[in-house]
């Protein structure tokens, strides 16, 4: 006799591992961005966020990117839209509007990596 779990895993597709890697790092990159949203909001208390991301120089462009990409995955499944290009710049991963922008462990890191600089200049004088 079979058992739930041999019957549902005889039917998932053949990219399931490919599906279920994507979804852990959709909501890692997620989860990341979200915090970092919740930082710039209680620095800033809401306001003039544009400029203190820019204030991060070397790091605003992928800051930028980092924040459409969470948008573009919470808004719009994971596909590049003009908002996001509007958004991100120079620093734009995927070429049209409708591609599905990348993630894998090197984006998170770096991305990672980079809100965590931010968060400390950001307290050391970083503030517009």
């Amino acid at each position: 006799m079979e058992s739930w779990g041999t019957i549902h895993l005889r039917e998932l597709p053949e990219d399931w591992e490919a599906r279920v890697q994507r979804l852990v790092f959709e909501a890692f990159v997620i989860h990341v961005s979200t915090a970092w949203e919740l930082y710039v909001d209680a620095v800033t208390g809401g306001r003039n966020k544009r400029k203190f991301i820019e204030s991060f120089s070397g790091l605003s462009p992928l800051l930028k990117e980092f924040r459409g990409t969470r948008n573009c995955l919470m808004h719009n499944d994971g596909a590049a839209n003009q908002k996001y290009f509007d958004e991100s710049g120079l620093a734009c991963r995927v070429v049209k509007t409708g591609d599905f922008l990348p993630l894998d462990w090197r984006y998170s890191y770096d991305r990672t990596l980079a809100v965590l600089n931010a968060a400390e200049q950001g307290g050391n004088g970083g503030r517009p």
